[in-house]
């Protein structure tokens, strides 16, 4: 049997020709703009483009490291903490990080490697509590290693649902219903967060509408979720 996972995409690339017109300063600046937005994915290539300006500032490397982290994209953090490795002794927490994304990636093995060389060799003040973070570390890793033993290959595949559910708005909090409904949380249409409803027809998500809820208050809602029956949202 063959599990699908939809993935909900958020934020969207800006142009790489833009951004290398641009001064590293005013890069920087607009990166803690939308840090602070919480926009995480455009924050990480403002960042990630003024210390390719600027090599030897690589606080905005490890700035745009964290936030390809804060967005999920783990291929890029690993491989950004990676390269910060050499540099230790400014970033002393990058060696975790990057193995904590390793372990994101599924990379367990080289994770676990990654975590105790970290913590052979951090001299922090917090080394206890650090230590106490990293054995859970490597318990997820353990987790991870006996669960991909016991998953089939190809058993898992991914899909992208479109734009009807994948709006250049936020989309949240999935939740399936069926094989082909859905119910998300999204603030596409409105500036409040409200929860809308597609379904799959010949292999295509529908558009996404709201579903009429009684009693609803006009507000934000949503990250809703269905009892075990299905029978109550």
């Amino acid at each position: 049997m063959k599990y699908f996972l939809l993935l909900l995409l958020i934020g969207c690339s800006l142009s790489p020709a833009a951004l290398a017109q641009e001064n590293w300063r005013k890069l920087v600046k607009k990166g803690e703009l939308r840090f602070e937005q919480a926009n995480f994915t455009q924050a990480a290539e403002f960042y990630y483009s003024a210390w390719q300006q600027k090599k030897s500032k690589t606080e905005y490397l490890y700035r745009a490291g964290e936030c390809y982290a804060n967005q999920r994209n783990y291929q890029k953090a690993s491989q950004i903490f990676g390269e910060l490795l050499k540099e230790r002794t400014k970033f002393p927490l990058a060696p975790f990080y990057y193995a904590q994304s390793l372990k994101q990636e599924g990379k367990y093995e080289i994770a676990e490697v990654a975590f105790q060389d970290f913590i052979q060799n951090y001299g922090g003040n917090d080394k206890e509590d650090m230590q106490k973070r990293v054995d859970n570390e490597l318990l997820g890793c353990q987790l991870g290693l006996k669960a991909s033993e016991a998953l089939p290959p190809n058993a898992v595949v991914l899909e992208n649902p479109g734009e009807n559910i994948n709006t250049v708005a936020t989309e949240f909090a999935p939740v399936p219903f069926s094989d082909d409904i859905l119910y998300f949380s999204s603030n596409m249409k409105k500036k409040k967060v409200h929860i809308y409803r597609s379904q799959r027809k010949a292999g295509t998500w529908t558009n996404a509408v709201e579903p009429v809820f009684p009693n609803m208050p006009d507000g934000h809602f949503g990250n809703g979720t269905f009892t075990p029956d299905g029978k109550r949202f």
